[in-house]
């Protein structure tokens, strides 16, 4: 993890959490620890709520709406995390990533299954992974027990959606499932930069304007490609699901880019 960082503090006080990013804490305002790394949210925030919105006026099934407000914490608790770097914050940041994953990972589970069908085994499967990491989160807070934890559940929500598009031809979905993968694994690369690098990028924002520091925050970009990236799967399921249940959906560009409309 970056270990060049300037403490500064601000109205929040002393970081508490168990990560700095690469971007200098309070440079912008006193208000906002990593000022970059907090508005980035909004590529979470806003999808999100979109997303609800149109699943009220689409009539879409619950569960798109629940996978939206589960999308909205993790944007919600990022934004918590960075402003004020304390622990509990973090927490309420990565423990809905984990919560949220699983949720995703058993609505696929459940994409051909009819209304009102459930799989009980695989909820008490998921949700005893979401309870473990939540315990040995909360006793061991190594950064790398997320991040593993994370990718392993990631790694299986890849998978699922790959076995889907092998399984049933629809080439809508696939152009999605490829745009939100490529922009998640530049995300992913990026992440990895700033991690990594950190005090070269640190070195470079040194005499720049505000623009192209700003522009050099990857952690920032992490937030706006991986969230986006997220949102472009519940648009890639919720299509595979209504395509099932014969509803004749469609993707059409909207205010935030990309949306799915349906017939009655």
């Amino acid at each position: 993890m970056p270990s060049v960082i300037q403490e500064r503090m601000g109205v929040w006080g002393e970081r508490t959490a168990s990560i700095d990013w690469c971007e200098s804490n309070y440079e912008i305002t006193p208000w906002i620890a990593e000022f970059w790394n907090t508005i980035s949210n909004l590529a979470m925030i806003i999808p999100s709520l979109y997303g609800c919105f149109v699943v009220l006026t689409q009539g879409l099934e619950t569960r798109y709406l629940i996978s939206y407000l589960f999308f909205l914490t993790v944007g919600i608790g990022s934004w918590m995390f960075h402003m004020t770097l304390q622990y509990s914050m973090q927490l309420l940041d990565e423990l809905p990533m984990i919560y949220t994953t699983c949720l995703f990972i058993y609505l696929q589970a459940m994409i051909k299954e009819g209304p009102g069908k459930h799989n009980k085994l695989l909820i008490c499967c998921l949700a005893g992974y979401a309870i473990f990491f939540t315990a040995l989160y909360s006793v061991w807070s190594n950064p790398l027990v997320m991040e593993y934890m994370y990718a392993f559940v990631i790694v299986i929500l890849l998978g699922q959606s790959v076995w889907l598009l092998y399984q049933e031809s629809n080439p809508a979905c696939l152009r999605v499932f490829i745009v939100g993968t490529a922009l998640y694994a530049v995300a992913f690369l990026i992440w990895n930069i700033d991690n990594h690098f950190c005090s070269h990028l640190q070195e470079f924002r040194k005499g720049k304007s505000t623009g192209v520091a700003a522009l050099s925050q990857l952690h920032a970009w992490w937030h706006l490609l991986a969230g986006y990236s997220t949102y472009l799967h519940i648009l890639f399921s919720s299509h595979f699901r209504l395509s099932m249940l014969k509803r004749n959906p469609k993707f059409v560009i909207c205010p935030i880019g990309l949306s799915v409309v349906t017939s009655p």
